[in-house]
């Protein structure tokens, strides 16, 4: 059955959802059209950019630094990332379980995600300190010479994954307590009556079920990994010899630091990019749980 709608009431009907699309166009869409401009140009703070072209894309392919940051963020994401998923998971199913059904419990996992990420950055720069932090303790009472864990190459990075992780956690296991929550009992009983072991009822019934969850944890936790900076920014300032520098870290750089305004915006359609094709492929190959076709 269709419904008439007269031109008054259509026009009433704009002028409601006109305020949504006006912050759209103004905060989202303008900024991200003039970005993807200004990467086609030599662009500074300070003076007129003159169009170059593909001129900033051929030099980031060309640049170690570029090359150093992406090989780091995408480091981060696959151990980052799928630990947070993991992990928030393992707990979850924790927590649902009746071995553990204190709320204290769950608000202590959940506490370091509502931390200010700078705040729990100099928290951990103390905690890694090579003569008085708390890691380099444990090593001694084991006998192991302390670490110099965000001054050495070869232990930045892995000591930020782990922060990442521990602040990243708690999230993950309340949105996946969320939807184990939500499984009908039912479900269960008729699995265990068929004679399924613990694995087979978790493998076959429960992540199936919460496969929605897992898909939308997956997505967002993605694209927050790619955008890590802070963390970066306030424990390593990208070293030591970049060994911890990521793309937006690289952006950041190139656009406050050095005033590459162009150079920075062609670093920021490729990191668009570059989410938008792990996105893609994501959806893509989701066979259950998006509730997404593409």
């Amino acid at each position: 059955m269709k419904v008439k709608v007269g031109f008054r009431q259509a026009v009433l009907g704009y002028l409601m959802i006109a305020p949504f699309y006006m912050v759209f166009l103004f905060i989202y869409l303008v900024p991200v059209l003039q970005t993807i401009w200004n990467g086609f140009t030599d662009r500074k703070i300070f003076e007129e950019p003159n169009f170059i072209g593909f001129a900033n894309y051929v030099q980031i392919f060309q640049d170690q630094y570029f090359i150093k940051a992406l090989f780091n963020t995408l480091i981060y994401v696959l151990f980052a990332h799928f630990g947070v998923m993991v992990i928030g998971l393992a707990l979850a199913l924790l927590v649902n379980s009746k071995l553990v059904k204190s709320n204290a419990f769950r608000a202590a996992y959940f506490l370091p995600y509502v931390a200010s990420m700078v705040g729990v950055s100099i928290i951990w720069i103390w905690m890694l300190d090579p003569t008085k932090g708390f890691f380099n303790y444990i090593l001694k009472i084991f006998g192991i010479n302390s670490i110099n864990w965000l001054a050495d190459s070869r232990w930045a990075l892995p000591a930020i994954i782990v922060m990442g992780i521990w602040k990243g956690v708690g999230y993950n296991m309340l949105v996946n307590l969320a939807g184990l929550q939500g499984v009908d009992e039912s479900y269960y009983e008729a699995a265990i009556v068929d004679g399924a072991n613990k694995w087979q009822v978790f493998w076959k019934v429960t992540f199936p079920l919460i496969s929605p969850t897992t898909f939308f944890l997956f997505i967002t936790g993605m694209i927050n990994s790619f955008n890590m900076f802070e963390q970066v920014n306030v424990m390593t300032g990208g070293g030591p010899m970049n060994a911890t520098t990521t793309i937006v870290h690289q952006i950041y750089t190139r656009a406050f630091l050095k005033y590459q305004m162009g150079y920075a915006s062609a670093e920021s359609v490729l990191l668009m990019l570059l989410m938008g094709v792990f996105v893609f492929f994501a959806f893509r190959f989701s066979k259950r749980g998006s509730g997404v076709e593409m």
